[in-house]
């Protein structure tokens, strides 16, 4: 063993351990695999549970904002439905009657003034303090009275006057239809207005035809009354109105143009015969009254105009016959410029009244054509205005 290096001693010293080392490694090395197995599956188990669970929360996240978007849809629908349901059924008659509200307070005034100024002398109504304080300004004298004071050879009798409250209801009936009616408004901007205007004309000319009377008629009275069938039947010359349809939205302006017409002539003969501003015609009654029937028969041979126009052409002159008959006749009357133009100025209106009725409803020469056309006018008449609510 002398021979032997240091070295190789060594080595044979450490050959032992090794052996011992390669004799304990295989079981060392099933150890450690093991512990790896048993970490790998418990972490990939961990893992993806997290990973599922954040599956499930988004999908829950996902189902809730998709739920929430159509319950937010819904409400918004239901809003929807809601304000239009307002808007129809409340805003839209609210801001109808607003529109026809300035019409309706004209026709309230006029209304109380022709009530009033048709009220015999000595008669007492029941007003409350707002009426009586609206109405104060009316003087003493009524409508028939003024027409008295200021008689000509064809004043009408006193029951014609009454048409200014049958004027009021028909205006009240219409204007309250206009306003209240289902669907669009009967009445436009511009048919309200010219009902306003004419209103107002018309308490102003009841107004000055009430205070007392003087030795001359007023000037004002022939000044303000022919404005008002100018502007009432602004809608029938202009509004897609044929005059000859009657029907609910035109029927007022017949009736109040036509009456208000009449009145103007009367006017106009009354301030000719008593104004004393036109020295040729002071006083003649009869030269007075053959203007007055020259520009009535003009009136009645107008072509063109509604059943209404035509019946309050024939009633009033009716009534300015009735007068001079229950005054009693006598040659000279009878021979008169004055009551043979009324007669012949009745009979063109009474004439002209059942003329226009066979001719449009019953002419033997009407073709399915012209029938189909008629009807498309009547419909067209009825159409509600275009420009209101």
């Amino acid at each position: 063993m002398a021979y032997l290096s240091r070295p190789c001693l060594f080595s044979l010293l450490l050959l032992p351990a090794v052996v011992a080392s390669f004799s304990l490694a295989p079981s060392s090395r099933t150890a450690v695999v093991t512990r790896a197995a048993d970490w790998r599956p418990s972490s990939f188990v961990a893992i993806t549970a997290i990973a599922s669970s954040s599956n499930d929360a988004q999908e829950q996240f996902e189902d809730a904002q998709e739920q929430f978007e159509e319950t937010e849809d819904s409400l918004q629908k239901n809003v929807r439905n809601g304000l239009k349901k307002i808007d129809s059924n409340v805003l839209l008659r609210a801001i109808r009657i607003g529109n026809h509200l300035p019409t309706l307070i004209s026709l309230v005034y006029f209304g109380l003034m022709s009530m009033v100024s048709n009220m015999p002398s000595g008669s007492s109504l029941n007003l409350s303090p707002t009426a009586k304080a609206l109405t104060r300004r009316i003087g003493p004298v009524t409508s028939a009275e003024f027409s008295a004071a200021f008689s000509t050879a064809i004043t009408p009798v006193s029951f014609v006057f009454f048409a200014w409250p049958l004027i009021s209801v028909v205006q009240l009936l219409t204007v309250g239809i206009s306003a209240l009616r289902p669907g669009r408004s009967l009445l436009s901007h511009a048919d309200l207005t010219c009902i306003s205007m004419a209103n107002v004309l018309a308490a102003a000319w009841l107004l000055v035809t009430s205070q007392p009377v003087q030795a001359t008629s007023p000037l004002s009275q022939v000044l303000i009354l022919p404005f008002i069938p100018l502007i009432i039947g602004f809608p029938l010359r202009n509004l897609r109105m044929t005059p000859i349809k009657t029907n609910w939205r035109n029927a007022i302006y017949q009736l109040y143009s036509s009456f208000t017409t009449i009145a103007s002539f009367l006017a106009l003969t009354v301030e000719l015969q008593y104004g004393g501003r036109i020295p040729l015609f002071g006083g003649r009654g009869e030269l007075c009254s053959a203007v007055f029937l020259s520009l009535y028969a003009f009136l009645v041979r107008f072509p063109g105009q509604g059943i209404i126009k035509r019946y309050v052409n024939a009633i009033a002159m009716g009534g300015i016959v009735l007068k001079k008959l229950m005054g009693g006749l006598t040659l000279k009357s009878v021979l008169s410029v004055s009551f043979l133009g009324s007669c012949g100025v009745l009979y063109l209106a009474v004439n002209k009244l059942f003329q226009e009725v066979d001719e449009n409803a019953w002419n033997s020469d009407t073709t399915v054509e012209s029938i189909k056309g008629k009807m498309e006018d009547i419909l067209e008449s009825f159409s509600p205005p275009e420009d209101d609510l």
